[in-house]
């Protein structure tokens, strides 16, 4: 569809975009439309257990 849904590791935060409304991604959604967030996550999790991901994983050793 026309949503996007961005998901950043460092942190864990998520961002939502309505590309046909917004296509240069100036305006997360996430906040504003909780339940289209959540669903859009819950795919994304299946999906990664479908095709068994490789998720990242803290480097213990990096030193900021």
């Amino acid at each position: 569809g026309d949503w996007k849904l961005v998901e950043w590791f460092e942190d864990g935060t998520t961002e939502l975009f309505d590309l046909r409304a917004d296509p240069g991604e100036s305006r997360n959604l996430a906040v504003a439309h909780p339940g289209r967030t959540a669903a859009l996550q819950a795919g994304l999790e299946r999906w990664r257990k479908s095709v068994q991901a490789k998720m990242p994983r803290p480097n213990p050793n990096f030193k900021k």
